[in-house]
């Protein structure tokens, strides 16, 4: 049975002109579809895609950390299962805290980095 997992990895272009590979499963990894954007200008951030089966949200966090960012607090992610009504934004601080990888969070808020609130 189907159910599918969905993600929007939003980048600031401070981190490069290009998403990164960031493969969450074999052959399953963010698609880069910012130039996709209507309007007469570029959209100004590195904007990924990826909807698969029965993804785990730790393990998208855990893909997103390993990446060697330049600017890593400024990256967001929006993620919805099937059958939710709404998407849920997560801040770099809270992809990093589900992600099991809170002590390298860089931003300046969290001394020690407080656990994400509880999911939906």
């Amino acid at each position: 049975m189907s159910y599918v997992h969905n993600c929007i990895l939003l980048v600031p272009l401070s981190n490069g002109s290009e998403l990164p590979h960031i493969e969450v499963r074999k052959d399953q990894a963010f698609r880069q579809v910012d130039e996709h954007a209507g309007g007469y200008k570029a959209i100004e951030a590195n904007v990924g895609m990826l909807a698969t089966n029965h993804l785990s949200l730790h393990d998208v966090c855990t893909a997103v950390v390993a990446v060697a960012w330049r600017e890593p607090e400024n990256i967001q992610l929006v993620f919805s299962h099937q059958g939710w009504n709404t998407w849920r934004m997560f801040s770099w601080h809270e992809i990093a805290t589900i992600a099991g990888h809170a002590e390298e969070c860089p931003c300046s808020t969290c001394d020690p980095c407080e656990p994400a609130e509880a999911l939906p």
